[in-house]
């Protein structure tokens, strides 16, 4: 069974060894549109 294709935002810098723990079919980055998913390590959301 493989995985279904994500979309991941970053809002900052995650460790590539961190991304390397996610499914290769899911998209990764600061500029992807319409995400299914953020991954944050520290940021001011207010």
């Amino acid at each position: 069974m493989s995985a279904k294709a994500r979309r991941i935002l970053t809002l900052n810098a995650i460790s590539r060894k961190g991304l390397a723990r996610l499914p290769e079919a899911y998209v990764v980055g600061n500029e992807v549109a319409e995400p299914d998913g953020i991954l944050v390590r520290s940021h001011n959301m207010h």
